[in-house]
């Protein structure tokens, strides 16, 4: 039986948008579109200036996780999905959101992670990165991203 914290969901991004004419505001919302298109979809509206992505992560529970970063941004708030924060405080409320809800930590770029038998992991690399995969025994596999 799966436990509150591992119920399954939909997946997608959550991102952290800048429109220069919002400074110093991010608006971080969720998508599960790619950012850059969820980006373009709101550019399109009345604004003389579009909106650019400063930040994203791809995630399991993706409204679950939207709804977390929101509350641990809460005193941050300007308006609904609107938050006075830098990249780095909006980074690290998703990031600590994600954690908290899916239990799914991501490993540092470069680093070697050993995956056991039945472990899942999911693929959300940037452009010039590269996944090297390694069979190294019957229960063990060697996974290692970095820049080509």
């Amino acid at each position: 039986m799966a436990t509150e914290r591992h119920k399954p969901g939909k997946a997608g991004f959550i991102y952290a948008l800048y429109n220069p004419l919002f400074d110093p505001l991010k608006k971080i919302g969720r998508t599960e579109l790619l950012p850059e298109d969820r980006a373009s979809q709101l550019s399109r509206t009345a604004l003389p200036e579009g909106y650019s992505v400063v930040y994203r992560r791809f995630v399991s529970r993706v409204h679950d996780v939207e709804r977390r970063v929101h509350d641990l941004l809460s005193p941050y708030r300007y308006k609904k999905e609107f938050f006075c924060v830098t990249v780095e405080q909006a980074r690290d409320a998703v990031e600590k959101a994600a954690i908290e809800v899916t239990g799914i930590e991501s490993w540092p770029d470069g680093q070697v992670v050993h995956l056991r038998n039945r472990d899942k992991f999911v693929l959300a690399l940037t452009a010039g990165e590269v996944l090297s995969i390694s069979d190294i025994g019957p229960s063990t596999i060697s996974c290692r991203t970095r820049p080509r």
